[in-house]
């Protein structure tokens, strides 16, 4: 399950991909009744509640980049595998983002539910055990799933998503996808001001005509700029990671993944000060290594200033910082240890 059942996608479906054709296992997934995938994925709807709380209840395994939901009752000898949805350590996230005791309540029993973690770096530790409760010994330090994808450098991939878009061969795709606020408020100025400035810009800069996406968190409903391809359109972000040229985010674990790419990207932070101050950071931004604009006007300042050589280094900088786990074998890693583990049960 994805999203609390929302998508084939992230990095349950590329554990998925691996375990499918194993004729010991009965893979069922939760998906909504009209989400289109290939036809031959057993699945079942949430809208069912019955049914959901059955699937959970009797599967022998769980893998899920969500957390557990509270109000299940699940036994003691489920595995609840808790893979996350992003790599990296950047903002605050389960207990440590609420102020609410009754909310961080309902946190702390549902991480007391995950048997084990996947994690991404060393600095994500923290966040499992701080965050969710998780027992340190039940992290596992394999890289993300959905990460493999990036070392791939696959072409077969950057078609499929220029077909979906019918975009043209002679351009590029720079790919906006700002992050969750949760209370936070969404504000005009997390709208790119001036789209025609903001390509020229960068047509100038990298020397190559830019076409302009909107991929927004999955649980935000914002509507962008009409001139946008619409990014959520597309089912996998990875995917999307692999075609896009340059990205343009905030907070976002996205950072994590074109570090892994080793493409451009910049941060916009038009709110900041807000953000840091209703949510916070798990490490402080000044030390993340990346240069960050506050203002559209930076931002542009930022895209002309951008030297490759000097990003690499921060990016370089950044994974050692955290302590990348990522080895484009994540996957396998999770699956053997699926395997393993089923064995022994």
């Amino acid at each position: 399950m994805s999203y609390g059942g929302k998508q084939y996608s992230c990095n349950p479906k590329y554990i998925y991909e691996c375990l499918k054709n194993d004729n010991r296992y009965d893979c069922i997934w939760c998906l909504p009744k009209d989400y289109i995938t290939n036809k031959n994925i057993k699945r079942f709807n949430k809208s069912n509640w019955l049914l959901y709380v059955w699937h959970n209840l009797t599967a022998k395994m769980i893998i899920t980049n969500d957390l557990p939901m509270p109000i299940i009752p699940y036994h003691k000898n489920q595995i609840i595998i808790h893979t996350g949805h992003g790599g990296g350590s950047y903002k605050k996230c389960g207990q440590e983002m609420f102020g609410s005791y009754f909310i961080k309540k309902d946190v702390k029993y549902a991480g007391g539910k995950i048997t084990y973690s996947i994690a991404s770096c060393k600095a994500s530790l923290k966040d499992f055990t701080n965050a969710y409760g998780v027992n340190s010994d039940h992290i596992l330090n394999f890289g993300m799933p959905r990460s493999d994808i990036l070392f791939s450098n696959d072409l077969n991939i950057i078609k499929k998503v220029y077909s979906h878009y019918n975009i043209s061969d002679s351009m590029s795709i720079v790919l906006y996808a700002p992050t969750y606020r949760g209370k936070v408020t969404k504000s005009k100025s997390m709208n790119i001001d001036d789209l025609d400035k903001l390509l020229s810009e960068l047509d100038e800069k990298f020397k190559r005509k830019h076409v302009f996406m909107i991929r927004t968190h999955h649980s935000v409903k914002d509507k962008f700029s009409e001139a946008a391809l619409n990014g959520n359109s597309y089912d996998d972000i990875q995917e999307l990671i692999c075609a896009a040229d340059i990205l343009i985010t905030d907070y976002s674990s996205l950072i994590w993944d074109f570090c892994i790419i080793k493409k451009p990207f910049f941060l916009y932070l038009p709110d900041l000060q807000k953000y840091e101050s209703d949510r916070g950071f798990t490490v402080p931004i000044e030390k993340w290594g990346f240069p960050f604009a506050e203002s559209f006007d930076e931002l542009l300042l930022n895209i002309r200033n951008f030297d490759m050589a000097q990003h690499i280094a921060s990016i370089l900088y950044h994974t050692r910082m955290l302590g990348s786990y990522e080895n484009g074998v994540a996957t396998k890693l999770c699956v053997d240890f699926i395997n393993n583990l089923m064995i022994k049960c």
